[in-house]
C-alpha cells in the first residue's frame, strides 16, 4: 500500500509528459500532412528496398513523415523546442512564461524513468543551464518524488506549454485559419472556467489578448476579455477584473456583453432588466445562463430567478452540476 501510495502521483506526473508527447506528434503530423512541402529540407533518405515495399506516393509520404517525427521526438524536450524554432523560424520559449518549470518537469520524468527518481549530474546541470532554480535540499544522489501540491503544477505547466506553442505554430503556418484558431482557444477557456481551473482560464487569456496580435474581429477580442474578467472575479481579484472590463469601450457593444459588464459589476437589477431586453430568442440561451460561469453568484439571487421564470415560463433549475 505504502509503495502503491508512493509512485501513484510519479505515474501520473510520467503520464502528464506522454500525453505532451502524443499531442506533439499529433501535431507535427498535421503540420506536414497539410504542408508536405515542409518535408523538403529533411534529410531523411530511404533504401531502394523499402521504396519498393510502397504502393503508392501517399504510402510513401506517409512513411516519411513518421521518420521525420520520429527523429524530432527522440530528441531532449528542450531539443524539440529548439528544432521548432529554427524550421519554423518562430520564437517559442518567449511565450510560454513556466518555460523553466516545464524544463525541470520534464527532466524530473527522465529520472523517474532511467533512475528511479535520483538526482544525477545532468539533472542538476541541465536545470541550472535552462534557469530552473533548484531547491536547496535537491542534491547529488537524493531521490525526488511527487506530492500533490507539484502534480498540480505540472498539469498546468505541461497543459500551459501544449496549448500555447499549438496555437503559436497554428497561426503562423496557417494564418488563413486565425479565426478558426480563436473560436477553439475562446472555447478551451470556456472549458476551464466551467471546471473552475481559473488560474489556467486566466494564463491562457492572457496568453490570447496579449501575445496573439492577430484576431479576425473586434468581437474575438470582446469575448476573451469577458472571460479573463470573469477569471480575475471568481479568484477573488476584483480590482483587476475591473481594470480589464475598463480597457475596452462597452457602450454601443451587444446586449450580451452588456448584461456580462453588469453582472461582473454585480449590478444585478440592471442586469435584470438587460435579461428581459435579451428574452428568449436573444443572444443567450437557457444552457448559456445555467453554464456560463459568469452567472456563477448572479443564479443564486431572486433577481435572477424572477426574470429567468418570466422569460422562459418556468422556474429556473440546474440540469447539470
Amino acid at each position: 500500500a505504502n509503495s502503491a501510495i508512493h509512485y501513484l502521483p510519479i505515474l501520473i506526473h510520467i503520464s502528464f509528459i506522454n500525453q505532451y508527447d502524443a499531442n506533439l506528434r499529433q501535431i507535427l503530423n498535421c503540420i506536414f500532412s497539410l504542408r508536405p512541402e515542409l518535408l523538403n529540407a529533411s534529410q531523411k533518405t530511404i533504401s531502394y528496398s523499402d521504396l519498393n515495399t510502397f504502393k503508392t506516393i501517399k504510402e510513401l509520404r506517409v512513411s516519411l513523415i513518421d521518420r521525420e517525427i520520429d527523429s524530432i521526438l527522440r530528441d531532449s524536450h528542450v531539443g524539440q523546442f529548439n528544432w521548432l524554432e529554427k524550421r519554423f523560424d518562430i520564437d517559442l520559449k518567449q511565450n510560454i512564461l513556466s518555460w523553466p518549470h516545464f524544463v525541470e518537469l520534464t527532466e524530473r520524468r527522465n529520472l523517474f524513468v532511467h533512475a528511479d527518481g535520483e538526482v544525477n549530474n545532468r539533472y542538476i546541470n541541465f536545470c541550472k543551464k535552462h534557469g530552473v532554480k533548484i531547491p536547496k535540499d535537491i542534491k547529488l544522489g537524493c531521490k525526488l518524488n511527487v506530492d500533490k501540491s507539484y502534480l498540480e503544477e505540472s498539469y498546468n505547466c505541461v497543459f500551459e506549454t501544449g496549448v500555447k506553442m499549438g496555437h503559436v505554430l497554428w497561426r503562423k503556418l496557417f494564418p488563413e485559419q486565425i479565426k478558426e484558431s480563436n473560436k477553439q482557444l475562446n472555447k478551451m477557456c470556456y472549458t476551464l472556467l466551467v471546471a473552475e481551473k481559473y488560474d489556467l482560464a486566466k494564463t491562457l487569456l492572457l496568453f490570447a489578448i496579449r501575445v496573439i496580435k492577430k484576431h479576425s474581429s473586434d468581437l474575438e477580442v470582446r469575448f476573451f476579455i469577458i472571460n479573463l474578467a470573469i477569471a480575475y472575479k471568481w479568484l477573488g481579484d476584483n480590482k483587476t477584473c475591473t481594470k480589464v472590463l475598463k480597457s475596452k469601450d462597452w457602450s454601443s457593444c451587444e446586449d450580451k456583453f452588456k448584461l456580462a459588464i453588469a453582472v461582473l459589476n454585480n449590478k444585478f437589477k440592471e442586469a435584470e432588466i438587460i435579461m428581459k431586453k435579451i428574452g428568449v430568442k436573444g443572444d443567450i440561451c437557457e444552457d448559456e445562463y445555467e453554464e456560463w460561469p459568469l452567472f456563477k453568484e448572479f443564479r443564486k439571487t431572486k433577481e435572477f430567478h424572477k426574470t429567468y421564470k418570466s422569460i422562459f415560463k418556468c422556474n429556473f433549475t440546474r440540469k447539470h452540476i
